[in-house]
Parts: C-alpha cells; structure tokens; sequence
C-alpha cells in the first residue's frame, strides 16, 4: 500500500464575528471560538494562546499558529 498522507496541524476553528477601527484608526478583528469564547485582537497579537493574527484586511483576517503553521484566511461569517 503506499505511504500515509503527511498530516499538517489541524484547522484552525476560529470564526471572525467583527472588525472595527478603534478612535486612533487601529484595525481590531473579533474572533469567536467553538466554545462561544469571543477574542479582540490586532495584527502581531497572539489570540487564545495558540494563534497569531497576521493580518487585518477590509472582510477577513490571516490567522496562523505561533510556529508560522497551518495559515489561514477567515473572513466575515466564516
């Protein structure tokens, strides 16, 4: 039979609920986890320990795990 499938980091369950620019112009995404936990963050900020949100964009964000791993581009809704 051949080889396995090399499996890479599991997905990444965050679901972006809202984006908004605080009074000095910062972006600021709000993610909400399975669990219903909802997150605030920036771009650079690490979110629930595990994750990095590398980018803010008008309708999504790219969220990464720490190491770099398992990028992912979420956007409203989704």
């Amino acid at each position: 039979p051949p080889p396995p499938m090399p499996m890479g980091p599991p997905p990444i369950p965050l679901k972006l609920t809202g984006l908004m620019a605080d009074p000095y112009g910062k972006a600021r995404a709000y993610l909400k986890d399975p669990t219903g936990t909802v997150f605030e963050a920036v771009e650079g900020q690490v979110v629930d320990g595990r994750y990095r949100l590398l980018k803010i964009g008008t309708s999504s964000v790219v969220l990464s795990y720490l190491d770099g791993t398992g990028q992912r581009t979420v956007t409203l809704g989704g």
